[in-house]
């Protein structure tokens, strides 16, 4: 994720959100969690694919590249994700502000979830929902995370 330095009196990291378009893999809303497919399509990964055929595909919930739809996007169709920066996700339950968020790997998961040990840490609650299934603003990292939850 590439920073950007802030002039802000209240100073603070300021992520610059990195943007790219993608062929949806079904229908999306803005805000769902999605993982990158890493088949080659012309030099470049270029679709979207369920974070649970990600994770069944590698067996591993730490590793995997990770987009948020920025827009509601047609199965099939073309639309922006973000790979990084500040970014509005689908939340599963009401976690705290701080809280380290991963991908949730269930069939039909699009939502961030709180991480669990082992689980590759997408990213960081910025502000409070109000309840499961709500839109929240996370400091997201869909290329690197932010390291691999411990114990």
């Amino acid at each position: 994720m590439s920073m950007s330095p802030t002039s802000s009196p209240a100073g603070g990291l300021t992520p610059i959100t990195e943007t790219v378009t993608l062929t949806a893999y079904a229908a999306l809303s803005k805000g769902d969690l999605v993982a990158i497919s890493t088949v080659v399509t012309d030099g470049r990964f270029a679709t979207s694919i369920s974070v649970a055929n990600a994770l069944v595909l590698t067996s591993d919930n730490g590793v995997g590249i990770f987009a948020v739809a920025l827009e509601t996007i047609a199965s099939g169709a073309t639309g922006r994700f973000a790979v990084a920066g500040i970014v509005d996700v689908l939340i599963e339950g009401t976690p705290a502000l701080g809280t380290a968020m991963s991908a949730q790997g269930g069939a039909g998961g699009k939502d961030a979830v709180t991480a669990v040990v082992n689980d590759k840490i997408l990213g960081y609650m910025l502000e409070l929902v109000a309840s499961d299934g709500d839109v929240g603003s996370m400091m997201f990292d869909g290329y690197n995370g932010f390291g691999i939850k411990g114990s």
